[in-house]
């Protein structure tokens, strides 16, 4: 049996490349956007907003990011580098720049048969937050990501990333360094949750936008189609 790596890598590439233009509709000027870029797949989110950007949409973004990778630095540069004008907050921020938001763009790792989305530590909190200040929560999500698991909590399967980025930069002082020391203390530093379906307004896929809830139809055509 060949395998199927190079196959699936060209679909993957393919995919990403094939976004419908329905989904600009979403994007409209004059509009304030939160970007929730602390996750892994927040590239997906940025190419979405450049491409609007670039279909001359004018619009701002507020990206979120979190403690302790701040990866939403380097989306935040790209997104400044193409002239959209940026807001940078924190996580524990965000309830102060909702009201001023339009819509909330959240990027996922995977798409649950349950309708639940996969995503970095924290997507859950905006995606709370933003349905109790009912502002629309829109997530990108290559239909590649879609599987067949059903989980509704982050403790039934999960990774755990290095408790020691929990206390800090190795640069400073750090009151925690010696917690392994400590028989009262843990530290967990969790790297995914779950965002049940019902704070998830629409999916944004290649095959365009559908509910949470179309998650066994497409793998049904999927399995059809091999």
């Amino acid at each position: 049996m060949k395998p199927r790596f190079p196959s699936l890598i060209a679909k993957a590439f393919w995919i990403s490349e094939s976004w419908p233009s329905e989904m600009l509709s979403e994007l409209s000027s004059s509009s304030v956007y939160l970007c929730s870029c602390f996750l892994g797949s927040s590239s997906l989110v940025s190419r979405i907003l450049c491409e609007a950007h670039a279909n001359h949409r004018a619009f701002r973004v507020v990206v979120v990011d979190s403690q302790p990778r701040l990866e939403g630095r380097e989306t935040l540069c790209r997104l400044v580098k193409q002239g959209i004008r940026c807001s940078y907050v924190l996580i524990n921020a965000i309830s102060y720049v909702l009201p001023e938001v339009s819509k909330v763009l959240l990027g996922a790792h995977a798409l649950l048969a349950n309708g639940s989305v996969m995503s970095r530590m924290g997507t859950s909190q905006i995606a709370l937050l933003s349905k109790a200040y009912n502002v629309s929560v829109l997530v990108c999500c290559e239909t590649y990501k879609f599987c067949d698991r059903v989980q509704t909590d982050s403790f039934v399967s999960n990774e755990l990333d290095d408790p020691d980025d929990l206390i800090g930069s190795k640069g400073k002082s750090r009151p925690l360094s010696n917690w392994q020391e400590s028989k009262s203390l843990r530290l967990l530093n969790l790297v995914y949750d779950v965002t049940p379906l019902e704070l998830v307004d629409l999916v944004i896929t290649e095959l365009g936008m559908i509910p949470c809830t179309s998650v066994p139809v497409v793998l049904r055509v999927k399995n059809v189609e091999q």
